[in-house]
């Protein structure tokens, strides 16, 4: 599997500069993905964030819009949590897309 960027708006994080993981609400059964920006990138989303309240921002794992949410808040922290409408194989599809390690580098002769 190749590791996949998120994409928030324009801005495009590879996988190396944030942490997915599965997030489960136990009493709605509910998942979803929690994410934890790298703190170059957890800047750039606030002031994006601060610029686009009340409209939406797309959120795209690789190619795939997995939701559009309306900024109702600036997300000042780096943290973003996408809840809602995912079965648990989804949300821990979209976890393991944006959390496949680099491969090792060719060529490093022993």
């Amino acid at each position: 599997m190749e590791a996949a960027t998120l994409r928030i708006g324009e801005m495009e994080v590879p996988h190396d500069r944030m942490v997915a993981r599965l997030h489960h609400v136990e009493i709605t059964e509910e998942y979803g993905i929690s994410i934890r920006l790298a703190e170059q990138y957890a800047y750039q989303l606030a002031q994006m964030t601060r610029e686009n309240l009340n409209q939406s921002l797309p959120l795209a794992v690789g190619e795939d819009v997995i939701a559009e949410p309306v900024i109702q808040t600036p997300i000042l922290d780096g943290r973003i949590l996408i809840a809602g409408n995912f079965t648990r194989r989804e949300a821990a599809d979209i976890v393991a897309r944006l959390s496949v390690p680099c491969p090792p580098e060719s060529g490093s002769g022993s």
